[in-house]
């Protein structure tokens, strides 16, 4: 007996932080990729991020990135 706990009796991990999701979809055109923009920033602010905060706006870049890449021909 080495004294590990079997996987079977194993507590489950819990995340470190809730984990929040959401989803929706845009045209792929300029003007869907601003409004996935706004939607981020808006539901980071939801959700405790503040428009003017690190987090918001380093997401918020991110999701201009990924949009803006999506949308290209």
């Amino acid at each position: 007996m080495n004294g590990a706990i079997p996987p079977h009796t194993a507590p489950a991990r819990q995340p470190a932080s809730p984990t929040r999701e959401f989803s929706m979809r845009f045209t792929s055109s300029p003007r869907g990729a601003r409004l996935a923009r706004r939607l981020v920033s808006h539901r980071l602010d939801e959700w405790g991020y503040p428009y003017d905060s690190t987090p918001n706006e380093t997401i918020t870049l991110i999701a201009a990135e990924l949009t803006a890449n999506a949308g290209a021909p």
